[in-house]
């Protein structure tokens, strides 16, 4: 043990014998200082051996004024089932012939398409859509989902009539479009859309808003029909505009022989054959207050004969007795041009009338 304790002493008093600390704690060389290796990465003393740090080292001595070789490492041998060079591995391994691919059939591309629009609205008018000029309009748009926003357009202008964004608080299906005191102006074709999430809906029906102070003169006639003696015979009177009330009267009669209301702007009036001769005539008109009023339609006559019914409408025979004398007109006004044509032919320059030689 002796021993052991004196042979570590002398180890570590050995540094201390080449090298003296000063008072301010730095150390003082002892006598001169080894030669260093010029290397400017490296100042390790010539007489020194370089520590190793690797498994490979190489003395200084064999290269002087030079930095010494890379060393090289080992090379051991890869496992058999590994590749020699990395490109190797990522290089795809060709398929034989004849084999089948995976997935071989071509992907086609997937379209979903747009998204679907939200459905039409629909657009009423109250308290009608035939008004009288200074009457109040709503128009109403009603949605079948919620909305974000309502449009109310009229056909011939590039323009919103109105924009509507529904209160939160309220329903958000719906839209009240005001229309303060119309004008003849501001007839027309009316539609309405919405918008929410999925986007812009298609457009409502058409609303024909009409602003008059009179309604067009309807129409009568009689429809074809069975002439078996037990068989109705029925009336059209057909209007200008939908959703009204139409009314039927015979001469002599005050009161209305029928009365009908329409979603269609035509009325059909069914009368039992026994009782169908007369002279008819009818007119239509809104269905609510305050109400606007059509002229009386033309005379039509019907008449039985046998067991048909022979109908006869004034204003057709009108008609025909009127383009009968316009063709008679036409027909003498070319008459006396040809005969004016040939008395003009048969007379020679300077009016002398010419004969052919005898």
């Amino acid at each position: 043990m002796a021993l052991v304790l004196v042979l570590q002493l002398l180890a570590l008093s050995w540094p201390l014998c080449h090298t003296g600390v000063t008072s301010n704690g730095t150390q003082e060389a002892q006598g001169l200082r080894p030669p260093m290796y010029s290397n400017p990465r490296t100042s390790f003393p010539k007489d020194r051996p370089r520590p190793r740090r690797g498994l490979a080292s190489v003395s200084l001595d064999s290269f002087p004024g030079s930095p010494p070789p890379r060393p090289s490492w080992p090379t051991r041998p890869l496992p058999p089932f590994l590749p020699r060079s990395y490109p190797e591995i990522r290089r795809p391994r060709p398929f034989p012939a004849g084999f089948p691919l995976p997935n071989s059939k071509p992907r086609q591309p997937t379209y979903s398409g747009p998204p679907t629009s939200p459905p039409k609205p629909s657009l009423a008018a109250q308290p009608a859509a035939v008004v009288n000029p200074g009457t109040n309009v709503t128009l109403t748009c009603r949605a079948p989902q919620p909305a974000l926003r309502f449009v109310l357009s009229k056909a011939g202008e590039v323009s919103p009539v109105q924009l509507h964004y529904p209160d939160p608080d309220k329903s958000l299906a719906l839209a009240r479009f005001f229309l303060e005191a119309v004008t003849e102006a501001q007839g027309g074709s009316y539609r309405c859309q919405y918008h929410n999430h999925l986007g812009g809906s298609h457009p409502s029906d058409a609303l024909e808003l009409m602003v008059t102070d009179l309604l067009p003169r309807p129409s009568l006639e009689a429809l074809p029909g069975p002439r078996a003696p037990g068989a109705p015979v029925s009336l059209r009177c057909t209007g200008r505009a939908r959703n009204m009330s139409f009314a039927l009267y015979r001469a002599d009669e005050p009161t209305p022989v029928q009365f009908r209301e329409s979603e269609q702007p035509w009325a059909d009036f069914p009368l039992p054959r026994a009782q169908a001769a007369g002279t008819y005539t009818c007119y239509y008109h809104t269905r609510t207050a305050p109400y606007v009023l059509s002229p009386r339609s033309d005379t039509l006559v019907v008449s039985l004969e046998g067991s048909g019914s022979v109908d006869y409408t004034k204003g057709n025979v009108v008609r025909l007795a009127l383009a009968g004398l316009v063709l008679i007109s036409l027909a003498a006004l070319v008459g006396w041009e040809w005969r004016s044509w040939r008395r003009a032919s048969d007379r020679g320059p300077g009016g002398l009338e010419l004969h052919p030689a005898a």
